[in-house]
């Protein structure tokens, strides 16, 4: 159930994304699950099987997509573990690109798993409205995505967003004595100020950012 305007939702999402990129890539078999279910959907499923690849797979990475609707997404702990992987793999690759074919099959096969499942999570997109939001919520269960290890409530990324209504609730689902001392009588940029400082280190998540069988609070 989404709470919260379409922009923060996406916002939001753009974060759940980055950090669920983070887990698919160190889950190797998840991601390959992941893989061999676009194979078997094209392979089997309805969809005419577009041209292009001899594989018929089509891969588009959504960094812009996903920094366009979360302008603080590159301080988030999640884009920079996604982005030093990209970095350590860019390291090792050889500079000329025509030799980056010969250069993978030798690659021990370990490491190449673990390469396929930076490639298959650089791909993921759990924005609203592009039709992922059931198998997204099922790659953060097999993957174990806890948000609260990734995003906090910062003003930028939620608190300037919302209501004071809402910030008082999350201070008092944060912590029974976070907002016993009036916050709601204060305007709304000393109560930012206040919640950004309180809601600190306590996990606490918006609805959506929620696992999905967590109980609603």
């Amino acid at each position: 159930m989404v709470d919260c305007s379409e922009s923060l939702a996406k916002r939001l999402a753009a974060h759940r994304t980055v950090a669920l990129q983070v887990m698919l890539s160190r889950n190797t078999s998840v991601a390959l699950a992941s893989l061999a279910h676009v194979f078997v959907q094209r392979a089997f499923g309805d969809e005419y099987r577009r041209a292009g690849s001899a594989l018929q797979i089509t891969t588009q990475l959504p960094a812009h997509t996903l920094l366009s609707v979360a302008d603080d997404l590159k301080e988030s702990a999640a884009w920079q573990a996604v982005e030093a992987a990209k970095l350590t793999w860019k390291a090792r690759l050889p500079e000329q690109s025509s030799t980056w074919f010969a250069w993978l099959i030798a690659l021990p096969q370990a490491e190449l798993l673990d390469l396929l499942a930076l490639g298959a999570a650089l791909t993921l997109n759990a924005l609203p409205n592009t039709g992922s939001a059931s198998d997204s919520s099922a790659l953060a269960e097999a993957v174990g995505l806890d948000m609260a290890d990734w995003w906090q409530p910062t003003a930028q990324g939620y608190l300037n967003h919302v209501p004071k209504a809402k910030i008082v609730q999350a201070l008092k689902e944060a912590g029974p004595d976070l907002a016993d001392d009036g916050v709601g009588a204060m305007k709304k940029d000393v109560l930012v100020v206040k919640a950004v400082s309180r809601l600190a280190g306590k996990r606490w998540l918006p609805a959506m950012l929620r696992p999905r069988s967590a109980p609603e609070r």
